[in-house]
């Protein structure tokens, strides 16, 4: 995130530097213009579908819904002297313990497929703005085929709220260096927070 702001910085310090130049040369037949959304559409459909198994992910049985679990039966959010992962933000994990209350762990599994889903809406929404809808497209479509990111959608975890997140106060930032626009900046600054409070090693 720190190497992207800085990034944005040097391409508003060279004035003479148009950055809708580098997607302008992408250019691709009919055939070829719907690929990257079909592409996405595949990623997110079979993701879904893995998102309706049970949990079996070590990270999430230990504490991405291990901590959520133990606090709803305690009827209290606490630290556990035993238990390192108890110290972190857990903004994430609050929105896990909502889920389980609600519906169980199949309800926390497609709220994370769902933040998955808007952090490949927000990526083509931030890259659209930089250089042109078609590489946008191709951005979130490789984005989304990533196997890493793939299999973070399909589980409880903290990566993919805090990419989202982090993409998202990089689209506000980038819309404040571009409009001046106040609310701009409090989103970026409210979105950096969050992503902050998603994983310490983020």
């Amino acid at each position: 995130l720190g190497l992207a702001c800085v990034g944005l910085w040097r391409l508003f310090s060279e004035r003479s530097y148009d950055v809708a130049v580098v997607g302008a040369d992408l250019q691709v037949g009919p055939p070829l213009r719907k690929l990257p959304t079909v592409l996405l559409g595949l990623a997110w459909l079979m993701s879904f579908v893995f998102a309706l198994g049970p949990e079996v992910w070590y990270d999430s049985l230990e504490y991405h819904l291990g901590l959520p679990y133990r606090f709803l039966m305690e009827g209290r959010v606490a630290v556990y002297p035993g238990q390192m992962y108890s110290h972190l933000p857990l903004n994430v994990e609050m929105l896990y313990t909502l889920a389980l209350a609600v519906h169980g762990p199949t309800l926390a599994k497609l709220v994370n497929w769902g933040l998955w889903m808007l952090l490949g809406c927000s990526i083509r929404r931030l890259g659209a703005e930089i250089v042109g809808s078609r590489a946008a497209a191709w951005a979130a479509a490789v984005v989304a085929c990533t196997p890493a990111i793939f299999f973070n959608a399909r589980v409880t975890g903290t990566e993919i709220a805090l990419t989202l997140w982090s993409v998202l106060a990089l689209v506000c930032g980038w819309r404040w260096m571009r409009t001046d626009e106040p609310r701009a900046l409090i989103l970026a600054g409210v979105f950096g927070g969050l992503a902050a409070g998603a994983k310490y090693a983020g």
